[in-house]
């Protein structure tokens, strides 16, 4: 059910959003995920709804953090839409709840309930309203109490910007040739989405850390660079296939923190005393030869270390490359769609997803566990 199949003129309506943004000294330094609301927010305050009460969350934090407030949010929400945004702790709003309005609630994880998906709490999230209308696609994956426990008391639908996002990131509607583009530090974290996108995808592309993992697993030494030693025979199993890509050259360094004694050598002849931080050219051509052939790209992941400015170059020259591609390009969310925006090239990619474990969890698996949820109810 989506937000367009709700009768909502005189109901109250609880939106879950996504405002997990940067915020620092009480300012929002990229507002990019709360502009990305504005449709679903826009569409409902158009329907007539008595009653809108948002519930985000910002950060990790472990109780009560005055830096994590959601205030900075709500100012800023006010300005962008030109009504009374109503901040509220949520304890507040339950003892004697706003008859109208636009109210956001502080920040939901300083309720150690949320990520316990308690039943009791979940139960009185849905008391605030007669409809719930979930647009927060990065938290989809997780079963937390604002997303999905409240989903067991009060029909849900999904917004606009979730509409969009599942749209998008359905591979099997996708043209092909399909090359994904895979990065991360950790193999183990992404084994699971790898297998999957094998049996999705013509082609998968590696970068990242976990590259150093597979180098191991042919044999290869990897100098000083990071690998998880547990995982070798995995990935050994995963080069089975002929739709997997390693880098056939990287760049090193004697620090990870910073270019010292840096050089581009073949993937057979890291250095003992050297890290790999990034792909090396002949790499980027190898890669750039097979994107060039597709119909459809995803990338998720940076190629490099991308917190160091000579660790990127990789990270950058895919993203300028994709960007001027006719093919239909992904960026899937997280530390990407940070480097994407970054280097003002958003609008040069046909989707930039809000999420991050969300997206990779939706790309391989093609359902997360609110759908799964909201389908049954």
């Amino acid at each position: 059910m989506t937000v367009k199949s709700l009768s909502l003129k005189g109901r109250r309506v609880v939106l879950r959003a996504d405002y997990n943004v940067p915020v620092l000294n009480g300012k929002v330094l990229d507002d990019e995920r709360i502009t990305a609301s504005l449709d679903t927010l826009k569409y409902i305050i158009s329907r007539g709804p008595r009653k809108i009460t948002i519930i985000s969350h910002l950060g990790r934090p472990k109780s009560f953090d005055k830096t994590l407030s959601l205030r900075p949010v709500a100012e800023l929400l006010a300005k962008k839409l030109r009504k009374k945004v109503s901040f509220r702790a949520l304890e507040d709003e339950l003892a004697s709840p706003s008859k109208s309005g636009l109210v956001l609630l502080e920040n939901i994880r300083f309720f150690h309930e949320e990520k316990e998906n308690s039943s009791s709490f979940s139960k009185s999230l849905a008391s605030l309203g007669d409809v719930f209308v979930n647009d927060a696609f990065a938290t989809m994956h997780r079963k937390h109490a604002s997303n999905y426990g409240i989903s067991k008391y009060i029909k849900p639908a999904i917004g606009l910007l979730v509409q969009k996002e599942l749209s998008h990131l359905d591979l099997s509607k996708a043209k092909r040739p399909l090359v994904i583009i895979m990065g991360g530090s950790k193999l183990s974290t992404k084994l699971t989405f790898i297998k999957s996108f094998i049996s999705k995808a013509d082609k998968v592309l590696l970068g990242g850390a976990m590259i150093f993992t597979f180098y191991r697993a042919l044999g290869f030494d990897v100098g000083k660079s990071l690998y998880e030693p547990d995982f070798v025979n995995s990935a050994a199993k995963l080069l089975k296939s002929e739709k997997i890509v390693l880098p056939s050259d990287v760049l090193v360094s004697r620090s990870l923190g910073a270019p010292v004694a840096i050089k581009y050598v073949d993937c057979k002849k890291i250095p003992k005393q050297h890290y790999g931080v990034d792909l090396g050219y002949r790499t980027l051509l190898d890669f750039v030869k097979i994107i060039s052939d597709s119909k459809t790209v995803v990338w998720n992941g940076p190629l490099g270390i991308y917190e160091v400015e000579d660790f990127r170059v990789s990270s950058e020259d895919i993203a300028l490359f994709l960007s001027a591609l006719s093919s239909k390009t992904i960026v899937g969310g997280g530390d990407t769609a940070w480097l994407v925006r970054s280097m003002g090239l958003t609008r040069k990619f046909d989707f930039v997803s809000t999420g991050g474990g969300a997206t990779l969890q939706f790309l391989a698996n093609g359902t997360l566990p609110f759908l799964e949820l909201a389908r049954k109810r």
